[in-house]
């Protein structure tokens, strides 16, 4: 051999878990021991972690094709010829190297350079790519038949569980994890209690301490709000939500990684599995924190820093029920429906033009509000009236038994639908017609729970007010005058449920306050007044 020429090894994995598991160290150890049997005593090392062997956009082969054309390679000692590529890259790979005047020694599947080991070489290849496909199919379906099972498939717990893996016994399975599902509960608490933001609870949660999911102390708002959104913690995890896709935009300057699959994008909801999972906050306060979300979401001062609006998203369109956003123009300041642009809306589909001058409905609204909260009798008139209406409504229990009956129901249509088409009595596109029907029928229903959940909170919530409203009222209205901008859309967003105007009329939909213990901890500013004056 030459003395600039050099034998080298080329070592690959194709997953982190398989870096986890020394799989590297393994293959460096045997191609060491290789090299030294047959006498090397220096070579160089090529290594690429976490590259397929479908392909070869890896940074260490490109390394090593380079110093092979420059004829500086002698031997390419390789584990196995799965190690370096499968199929026709594998064939493509190996005739390169032999144009070089390289070398390359498979440790297990060595092949002689001849038509016939060309042949061998390239079947190697092929059975290795079969194999491969085949394992990989055979776990996607394995995963697919556990999850149906209500199995827990991988190894990933949410923040809030742990992970328990399959025994002879038991399912893989999540159990909670108590100190993290406390955290959880105290999120959905404050958020509901205390209308916190995913910002105040970051600054809460790294306050007292509490580390993050990945044992850091800085908690990140985009955590908390998947945390807040995550339906795991109602007791439903999906297998099969996302799938693994090429990164949208660069995420990185290494070239090599952008041909690995690092994003993701939903799957359609079809393909989504439920799996049972312990609950760690009920399903009425999960969802009461989502509309509370979007709440926040409405009042977050980034989505309109230009100009001041005091009824930010109290404003609703009565022709769409889309909110109303601030808009500016020469001068002008007003309100309209963001679903004049068809972009906006979920639907896509756009909303007649409708807008009102900002400054005559605050004025407006301020000055009703103000002047009901001076007379606090006819705002208990008014809730009082609402109770009545509703003392005719079904009981919540009846209700409620009612909707048991019909989802029992449901769920026996559901067996016997799965029991025709497992005994053939029933094609496949029947099958999916009549469970689609069903799943449908099945959403109504809990949309009609969640309903009648809401009703009753608002009901309580209604009756235990009455009790406080005067002197509710009695405190909040001294101080009217004196309060800023900031502390005037506080009071009415604590107030006002939603403003519609229609007609150059418009309609205030009010909301019961909280007990006065509540409000001076949320608003102590609107209970004692303003810090700089004494009222």
């Amino acid at each position: 051999m030459p003395d600039n020429m050099k034998a080298v090894l080329y070592a690959r994995v194709s997953s982190d878990r398989q870096e986890q598991e020394d799989t590297v160290q393994s293959q460096l150890g045997e191609l060491r021991a290789a090299l030294e049997d047959a006498g090397v005593s220096d070579w160089q090392e090529f290594i690429d972690e976490g590259y397929a062997r479908d392909n070869l956009v890896r940074p260490a082969l490109d390394r090593l094709r380079d110093l092979a054309a420059q004829r500086d390679v002698s031997k390419v000692y390789v584990q196995a010829p799965d190690r370096l590529a499968s199929g026709a890259r594998l064939v493509i790979l190996a005739e390169e190297f032999q144009e070089q005047g390289v070398d390359v020694v498979f440790l297990k599947g060595s092949v002689e350079s001849t038509p016939e080991g060309k042949l061998l070489l390239h079947m190697q290849g092929a059975i290795a790519e079969y194999e491969r496909t085949k394992i990989s199919e055979r776990t996607r379906r394995g995963k697919l038949y556990w999850a149906r099972q209500g199995a827990m498939v991988g190894g990933h717990a949410p923040y809030g569980y742990r992970f328990i893996r399959r025994s002879d016994i038991h399912r893989a399975r999540l159990e909670i994890s108590e100190f993290q599902a406390s955290v959880v509960r105290e999120m959905y608490r404050l958020v509901l209690e205390e209308r916190l933001s995913t910002r105040g609870l970051a600054r809460h949660l790294e306050a007292r301490g509490i580390p993050t999911p990945r044992g850091a102390n800085q908690w990140s708002p985009t955590t908390i709000d998947r945390i807040l959104r995550n339906p795991v913690y109602k007791g439903t995890f999906f297998y099969q939500r996302t799938e693994s896709v090429l990164p949208s935009k660069r995420l990185s300057a290494d070239p090599y990684k952008q041909s690995r699959k690092t994003g993701s994008k939903p799957r359609p909801q079809g393909d989504w599995i439920e799996i049972p999972v312990p609950v760690i906050v009920d399903e009425p306060v999960w969802n009461a924190v989502q509309g509370q979300l979007r709440q926040n979401s409405l009042h977050s001062p980034r989505n309109n820093k230009r100009h001041g609006y005091l009824l930010r998203g109290l404003v609703r369109c009565p022709r769409c029920g889309g909110a109303y956003t601030g808009y500016s123009q020469k001068g002008y300041r007003g309100y309209r429906c963001q679903r004049r642009d068809p972009t906006v809306s979920s639907t896509g589909q756009r909303c007649k033009p409708g807008a009102v001058s900002a400054q005559r409905l605050e004025d407006a609204v301020w000055d009703a509000i103000s002047e009901s909260l001076q007379q606090p009798q006819l705002l208990a008139d008014e809730y009082r009236r609402r109770l009545s209406e509703n003392a005719g409504a079904q009981p919540f229990a009846e209700e409620r038994k009612k909707l048991g009956i019909a989802l029992k129901r449901v769920a026996a249509q559901e067996d016997r639908a799965t029991e025709a088409y497992v005994s053939e009595a029933m094609d496949l596109d029947r099958y999916k017609e009549e469970m689609d029907k069903l799943k449908s029928h099945r959403q109504e229903l809990d949309r009609s729970q969640r309903e009648i959940d809401q009703r009753q909170r608002q009901k309580q919530d209604t009756q235990k007010a009455l009790a406080h409203l005067e002197r509710f009222c009695h405190q909040v209205s001294k101080g009217l005058t004196s309060l800023t901008f900031d502390e005037r859309q506080q009071l009415l967003r604590l107030v006002i449920e939603r403003i519609t105007v229609e007609n150059g009329v418009a309609r205030i939909d009010t909301v019961i306050p909280p007990d006065q213990d509540n409000l001076r901890n949320r608003y102590p500013e609107l209970v004692e007044g303003p810090a700089h004056e004494s009222l």
